[in-house]
This record gives C-alpha cells, sequence and structure tokens, in this order.
C-alpha cells in the first residue's frame, strides 16, 4: 500500500460517514501481516486506522 492509497481509503471512509474532511495527510504506515494500521493528521487531529489487507 502506498500513502495516496492509504489517504483515499481515509477519504472514502470520512465520505462513508458524512465526516467533512479538508485535510488528511498521512504519517505512518505500519504493516501487521494481514491488516495495516494508517496513522494520519486529520484536519490537524491524529487519528489511527486500522485496515485489513483483505478490504483493499
Amino acid at each position: 500500500m502506498t500513502i495516496n492509497q492509504a489517504e483515499n481509503i481515509i477519504r472514502k471512509r470520512c465520505e462513508h460517514f458524512n465526516i467533512q474532511v479538508t485535510q488528511i495527510h498521512c504519517t505512518q504506515l505500519v504493516d501487521y501481516g494481514n491488516y495495516y494500521i494508517i496513522y494520519a493528521n486529520i484536519d490537524n487531529s491524529c487519528r489511527k486506522f486500522p485496515v485489513y489487507k483483505s478490504a483493499i
């Protein structure tokens, strides 16, 4: 997974839950085997997103 893919996944999740986001910046991408943890700054707030590889 690339940083751009991670940011797009976060953007899609925010759209799904009707969360208005102006800025997404992926700071770290950690591979745990069958899933990723994406650390990102969303509108100057640090968040953590788990993403299963099978969902990509």
